[in-house]
């Protein structure tokens, strides 16, 4: 039961939300609107303005990459059953979007980041092992990240890589993740050394402790998080605070 409850409090978030680069500033109230992303509200306001944005200016790359990602989050904020469908289509959304920035520039991290992102929180919507065909698809992307800046997002491949090899059934995590629990273990451990105050890398290393059985390990983990000030790093104080209430959850389950 205690691994059952620990893996079901855990969506697929790979990582969050800036594009590696410095944020155009759309305005500040806008920008102020992205800052509090994990508020659904704030986060429509935020996408509206960045629809508008790119009617007058359809091939603007970072207005592409934050289409991408507030899709992603926009799936994010919608849990439960009943918003099965709605997350898909968010997801989708945050495809399209990514896509189109591929197309405009093949080598955009953000494009192939936020890519293979959507692509798997849509995965999880439609069962793990209907979507297993599309991790060669994943991993290209990801690979190609990897390749042009191992640590892009402060350690996001390491954390995609990480939630990867958690969802793949044992038996085939070395050959369709391409790599092992002890692998991901060593990984998120250089993205936390990198990088110790981004809590989604402590939450992802985590549940790769829950999965090994190390429990012990896992709540220490959540413990580390909960230290960490949802603003030590502004630009993601929204991810932050996402999973520093995750992590408050999942530390409860764990001690029942």
């Amino acid at each position: 039961m205690r691994t059952c409850a620990f893996f079901l409090c855990f969506s697929w978030c790979l990582c969050s939300t800036a594009l590696g680069q410095s944020p155009a500033v759309v305005n500040p109230e806008i920008e102020q609107a992205w800052a509090q992303r994990d508020d659904m509200a704030s986060l429509t306001k935020a996408i509206k303005a960045f629809e508008t944005g790119l009617q007058g200016d359809p091939t603007n790359q970072e207005l592409l990459a934050r289409m991408a990602i507030g899709y992603y989050w926009k799936a994010e904020n919608m849990p439960g059953k009943n918003n099965r469908e709605e997350r898909k289509l968010a997801n989708k959304k945050g495809m399209e979007y990514a896509a189109k920035l591929i197309e405009i520039n093949p080598d955009s991290l953000p494009g192939h980041f936020w890519y293979a992102s959507n692509e798997a929180m849509y995965g999880v919507e439609v069962g793990i092992m209907k979507s297993l065909t599309v991790l060669p698809d994943l991993r290209k992307h990801i690979d190609f990240v990897l390749k042009k800046e191992k640590f892009y997002y402060r350690g996001g491949p390491q954390r995609y890589l990480g939630r990867l090899v958690c969802n793949v059934p044992g038996i085939l995590r070395k050959t369709l993740a391409g790599c092992t629990l002890e692998d991901a273990e060593q990984m998120l451990k250089e993205a936390i050394v990198l990088e110790p105050n981004f809590a989604y890398s402590h939450l992802v290393l985590s549940e790769v402790y829950g999965k090994m059985n190390r429990w012990d390990l896992a709540k220490e983990q959540l413990k580390i998080l909960l230290t960490i000030p949802e603003d030590a790093l502004p630009e993601y104080a929204a991810d932050n605070r996402r999973d520093k209430r995750r992590a408050r959850i999942l530390l409860k389950g764990l001690s029942e």
